[in-house]
């Protein structure tokens, strides 16, 4: 009852019409209930079938209102599905956080960690290394569509390797699969189309299904690896030119092979390709070699957006 008591009653409703207002009006009567259900779905290892489904509403960014690239899908679940979702997401983040196996790398999605952390501590580590008298290089990835590209199978093994089995990994199983979605606009809806990757969204558990899905991307990187959740970033600081670029060269082929094998996809689009940014107060600053990720060369630039900071070569933020 006080997660229902707990919810915002000003968020939009799923497909099925049940809003939260209308369920925290009756939450006394509903709670138990709705207890009964949630423990014949863990017991059975089934997630309902009414519950994957989800509305789909595009919400104007801004520009043209035509391109339908200047719109952000917004999903929209039924209220039950999501109760349950933090249910499960309250024992599966404490199992993680307890330990220890979400990568001290990622700052998304974790509580007691933001952007802002992840900010200051990169800042943070380019400011010492310039007071020493050193270049620091920063390469910063993007990986396409990340959410939407998670392999369910290469998901439910990481799961299992990280601890997660028997009726819990049944009822994720079970979430994983036979999801639907449909856009709704202007009252009126799409047919439904099934979905085959991704951790769902609009949901509880995917932002930590994601993690732990990308949450291996760092292991054996030898440079300074910063993520928040799909934003991805290597750093290192320059001691010796060509072993700085070696070291960034092997973990942008590390990265890749990664990729490959859990069918995720970096930018291979010439006009997204990674970017370079290297920090000095060198009034001269030596030449780099260049980088290649992706077979496609890493572009050099005198400044960064990161988690909407410029972070500028001079480190004028």
């Amino acid at each position: 009852m006080s997660v229902i008591r707990k919810l915002d009653p000003h968020k939009a409703h799923g497909h099925d019409q049940i809003s939260i207002r209308m369920l925290q009006l009756c939450d006394k009567a509903i709670s138990k209930p709705l207890h009964m259900v949630f423990t014949s779905c863990m017991d059975s290892g089934i997630f309902p079938t009414e519950w994957k489904m989800a509305n789909v509403v595009p919400v104007f960014k801004k520009d043209d209102k035509q391109n339908v690239k200047n719109y952000r899908p917004v999903s929209l679940l039924p209220i039950f599905g999501k109760i349950f979702e933090r249910l499960i997401y309250k024992e599966m983040y404490s199992f993680f956080i307890e330990n220890n196996l979400i990568s001290q790398n990622q700052s998304g999605f974790k509580q007691g960690d933001s952007c802002t952390n992840q900010l200051v501590s990169i800042t943070h580590d380019i400011y010492k290394s310039l007071d020493q008298g050193y270049e620091v290089r920063g390469v910063f990835l993007d990986i396409s569509k990340a959410f939407d590209k998670v392999w369910h199978k290469g998901l439910l093994y990481k799961l299992e390797q990280n601890g997660i089995k028997g009726p819990l990994l049944k009822i994720l199983t079970d979430f994983l699969r036979g999801r639907k979605q449909r856009v709704v606009l202007n009252g009126q809806y799409s047919s439904w189309s099934d979905i085959l990757a991704g951790v769902p969204q609009g949901s509880i558990l995917g932002p930590l299904l994601f993690l732990i899905y990308i949450n291996d991307l760092s292991d054996g990187l030898k440079c300074n690896p910063k993520l928040f959740a799909d934003d991805t970033s290597l750093f290192s600081t320059v001691y010796n030119i060509d072993e700085a670029t070696n070291d960034l060269n092997n973990d942008l082929i590390k990265i890749t092979k990664w990729a490959f094998q859990w069918k995720m996809s970096f930018n291979p689009d010439i006009s997204k390709q990674a970017h370079e940014v290297i920090f000095s107060r060198k009034r001269y600053v030596t030449p780099h070699p260049s980088l290649t990720f992706n077979n496609i060369p890493v572009a050099q630039t005198s400044s960064q957006k990161h988690l909407g900071m410029h972070l500028d070569k001079k480190t004028q933020l």
